[in-house]
């Protein structure tokens, strides 16, 4: 009978990530049935272990660190009985870990989310593997054969199996990578990502081959819809209020006795927030000619709110922190912010290009030249739950953050704001009856975009648990 394992396939066009049962004499699989495109590549795993369950098996009954014999089996000799002072009594089974749990104050973890946690820390520990960050100047990244080897002058500082590689990210101005990389990267749609500090995206190399014409003209269709823009419109700001209530109260669980400001912080943010999403939901469905402002005003005063909470929850851990600042910052919080913010727009980015959807045609945010506004749509929905949610950790964690001669992020402090991000973007959480990493939520959400201009699926946002 021949094996029948099962294999991991991954698609370098879109990202999705499956499991296959086939015969090992079968042909890998070459179209995705995500997408659709003939992008996939089957992974190498590190194989199962099995698992026995119940008695007669070397593994449960026979097994012992010192030596042979059964554990726990009494040394006596045939025809020889124990005494009572030698017989011990049988030890106590310890309680299952849920009621352990609850007989010390503690919520019981449901199976289904120990299960999850579980494949998250696999894949934050697999994101780290496939992440590739250069931030060290001097650094050069080139391909040796199937491996991608970063180097500084001859002394070889990293390596990698190139298959393994998902996408590259450059966060410093002195690191360069050679053409044979970058011919890499575009045949495998793996994303090349410039960063620069303080927190810009200067450059996103992807293949050219992603625009699809039709999908585009149905955007421009829908931006000179007054009702279809509206719509969508709604939909993000309505996705970004959520995400940023839901983390508001999910900060609340923890700080909620942490100070008067904080106590006083949430009461006005639900009070009033409250108040701004009722007015969000009375917004005519037929657009007039100030939606954009009207929705632009109802976010900006959800975010006032929303900014308040969080600098109470940072409890005196950020004292220079006085509320959001873009242009100019040169607080802690502020700066890991930006920087975080050019992290997701460029994940958001690529999303969009895999879609095949135009970055620069949008429907909340103005359009204007070189500014891919469509990000910036696409972006609101994602900023608490991937960014806002990472930097707050950093601070009330004590995380060590240093600031340069210059008053900006050290490249410590970047590589681990990177570090976090990249963690939190592998994080596996539970959206719509499955189980997916962040990154792969943004995608996905980018490919319901572009089905909702294709009149076949309708929009709605992605909204986080709290």
């Amino acid at each position: 009978i021949p094996a029948m394992p099962t294999y991991e396939y991954h698609c370098r066009k879109c990202g999705h990530e499956f499991e296959q049962f086939q015969s090992m004499r079968d042909a890998p699989l070459q179209a995705c049935p995500q997408c659709g495109k003939k992008g996939l590549k089957r992974l190498v795993g590190g194989g199962a272990g099995l698992i026995f369950k119940g008695t007669g098996f070397y593994i449960t009954d026979y097994k012992k660190k010192g030596g042979g014999g059964k554990e726990g089996a009494a040394e006596t000799k045939p025809g020889e009985a124990k005494t009572p002072a030698e017989t011990k009594a049988p030890a106590a089974p310890a309680p299952p870990k849920a009621v352990a749990q609850a007989s010390a104050g503690v919520k019981p973890v449901s199976a289904e989310a120990a299960v999850r946690r579980k494949k998250s820390r696999h894949s934050r520990a697999q994101a780290g593997k496939s992440e590739l960050v250069l931030t060290t100047p001097g650094t050069f990244l080139g391909r040796t054969g199937d491996r991608l080897v970063v180097r500084r002058g001859r002394e070889v500082l990293h390596e990698a199996p190139a298959f393994q590689v998902r996408s590259v990210t450059i966060a410093d101005r002195g690191v360069s990578l050679s053409a044979a990389v970058a011919a890499h990267c575009a045949e495998h749609s793996i994303p090349v990502v410039f960063l620069e500090h303080p927190g810009r995206v200067r450059a996103v190399l992807s293949a050219p081959d992603g625009a699809q014409a039709g999908l585009q003209v149905r955007q421009v269709r829908a931006l000179g819809d007054p009702d279809q823009s509206l719509a969508l419109a709604r939909q993000f700001v309505a996705g970004k209020l959520r995400n940023q209530r839901n983390l508001a109260l999910y900060l609340g669980k923890y700080h909620q006795k942490a100070s008067p400001r904080f106590e006083a912080a949430m009461a006005a943010f639900r009070t009033q927030g409250e108040r701004i999403e009722a007015e969000l939901k009375r917004l005519p469905r037929a657009a007039d000619e100030g939606f954009r402002g009207k929705l632009l005003s109802i976010e900006g005063r959800y975010a006032a709110l929303y900014w308040d909470v969080i600098g109470a929850a940072l409890n005196g851990k950020a004292p220079d922190f006085e509320g959001r600042r873009r242009e100019g910052a040169r607080d802690r919080v502020n700066m890991l912010l930006n920087y975080g913010y050019a992290v997701l727009q460029s994940r958001v980015h690529l999303a969009l290009v895999r879609a095949g959807l135009n970055s620069h045609v949008s429907y909340l945010h103005a359009a204007q030249d070189r500014r891919p506004s469509l990000v910036f749509d696409l972006m609101e929905e994602f900023r608490p739950q991937v960014v806002d949610r990472t930097v707050v950790a950093l601070i009330t964690r004590r995380e060590k953050l240093g600031i340069d001669g210059e008053g900006l992020l050290n490249l410590d402090t970047r590589k681990l704001l990177l570090r976090r991000l990249h963690e939190r973007l592998a994080t596996i959480v539970r959206f719509r009856g499955r189980e997916l990493t962040l990154d792969e939520i943004i995608q996905h959400q980018a490919n319901l975009l572009a089905d909702h201009l294709r009149a076949e699926r309708r929009y709605r946002p992605f909204v986080g648990k709290w």
